[in-house]
């Protein structure tokens, strides 16, 4: 029987910290991770995040993965579940891209924290939070200036008349 050549399988991980918008660790979250490489046996696909707040995802292969937060802890807003994508290199090196809410940050130690919030004014006014306010905002102007313009023309018909 012929030796064959030794594969080595890398695995790799990532965490991260779920807290509120005062950087405080917050429990009872949970969050989801899917890719191409992970299989119906990966027994980590779920992680409920303890008293100090952290999520780790570990034994994966190189790929890109989604993660998402599918509970979001009592008190806060239940609507906002930041979903992210995080690619892990062939040498182990670990990405983090962006969530739609704004609510994925690195930190200056280059750790990563992902925040919760109790009402709309918390989100960050950036990405796609900032664009809602901005959008509401001008909706609001773009009413008053129409009821101006109505009220004025009526005003003037009542002058004329």
């Amino acid at each position: 029987m012929a030796d064959g050549t030794p594969v080595k399988l890398n695995s790799y991980g990532f965490d991260f910290t779920k807290t509120d918008a005062d950087g405080n660790a917050l429990a009872g979250a949970e969050f989801t991770i899917s890719g191409d490489n992970i299989d119906a046996d990966y027994k980590d696909s779920v992680v409920t995040t303890g008293t100090d707040g952290k999520v780790s995802f570990t034994r994966l292969a190189a790929g890109t993965y989604t993660v998402k937060e599918t509970k979001v802890p009592e008190g806060y807003l239940q609507n906002v579940q930041p979903e992210f994508t995080v690619t892990i290199d062939a040498d182990g090196n670990v990405t983090f891209g962006t969530d739609a809410w704004g609510l994925l940050q690195k930190g200056d130690d280059d750790a990563y924290t992902v925040k919760n919030v109790k009402s709309v004014t918390q989100l960050p006014l950036t990405g796609a939070a900032g664009i809602i306010m901005l959008v509401v905002m001008a909706l609001l102007l773009g009413g008053a200036a129409a009821l101006i313009a109505v009220r004025s023309n009526s005003l003037k018909r009542q002058l004329r008349g």
